[in-house]
């Protein structure tokens, strides 16, 4: 009896001092205090909406990519409203924040919209990257997607220009025409009546080197079967057959290639234009882009 009354006394002063050792760590390293639950007038069902964006999930409304927002916005955290998410927030092939599914990779939110960064001028290859000078978002090597302007039109000064009908790049980058000249084929051409000089009414230009005028028009010189070639302001006759190509002449074979400084070559034996040079059709090394060429003489 004596003996059961000392074990029942040890294990007493056990479990006591168990108790204070546990009080001691709470003490020293208390636990976090649970979040207040909410009023139970503002609790939900779980598994319905709640708020004016968010998902009931143990009695709490939540937020998050619920969906319930548009595209490229989420719901706030306790559900009361929709936000923008972060810009270059891609899509991925199941669809993120209801921009997608993508399978190429240009989706991508923007200022709070959904864009192909492929092909949005605004946003090309990402966002806020912007196409001035009306050039387009477009792909200008394999896998690389940049600003360039479209294949009818050349780059001057910073802005796409069609050199066959600009007034301001007629032939070529900064050849303006006349006061009173429009730019046709890349040629300078009168827009107005011309007097029996030649001159355009008011005397603002002439017509072209290889014009004449014929009652009040600027129009074609008769040469028969000679070429009458302008270029610069200036004319000179090809031989009959032959093309012109800039300050020269191309024979009737050849592709006539335009060059960005205005000049022109002439593309034969297999060569193709591309570039302003004379390539051979299949680029080899391999290489891509607008720039790209092989020549005999790479």
């Amino acid at each position: 009896m004596q003996r059961r009354r000392v074990f029942r006394s040890i294990a007493v002063l056990v479990t006591m001092w168990a108790l204070l050792d546990m009080s001691a760590a709470e003490a020293r390293d208390p636990r976090p205090p649970r979040p207040p639950r909410p009023p139970r007038q503002q609790r939900c069902h779980s598994g319905t909406f709640c708020g004016a964006c968010g998902v009931c999930i143990k009695g709490r409304c939540t937020g998050g990519d619920t969906g319930r927002c548009g595209s490229c916005k989420t719901c706030s955290q306790d559900g009361s409203a929709c936000l923008s998410v972060p810009d270059g927030s891609g899509s991925g092939p199941d669809g993120y924040y209801d921009c997608g599914p993508d399978a190429h990779g240009g989706l991508q939110c923007c200022s709070g919209s959904c864009v192909d960064t492929l092909s949005n001028i605004d946003n090309c290859g990402a966002c806020g990257s912007a196409c001035t000078g009306g050039r387009l978002c477009r792909e200008i090597a394999i896998g690389v997607v940049g600003c360039a302007c479209r294949d009818s039109e050349t780059e001057c000064n910073g802005t796409c220009a069609n050199l066959q009908t600009d007034p301001n790049n007629c032939g070529q980058c900064g050849h303006a025409c006349s006061p009173g000249q429009g730019c046709s084929d890349g040629l300078c051409e009168c827009l107005t009546y011309c007097d029996s000089s030649g001159n355009c009414s008011g005397g603002q230009a002439a017509c072209g080197p290889c014009e004449t005028c014929n009652t009040g028009q600027c129009v074609p010189k008769d040469t028969g079967s000679t070429p009458c070639c302008e270029w610069q302001g200036n004319a000179h006759y090809c031989k009959p057959g032959e093309q012109c190509a800039a300050s020269g002449c191309c024979a009737a074979g050849d592709e006539v290639c335009p060059t960005p400084s205005g000049s022109a070559q002439c593309c034969n034996g297999g060569l193709v234009c591309q570039a302003g040079r004379c390539c051979l059709p299949v680029p080899y090394p391999e290489c891509y882009g607008p720039g790209c060429c092989w020549w005999p003489g790479y």
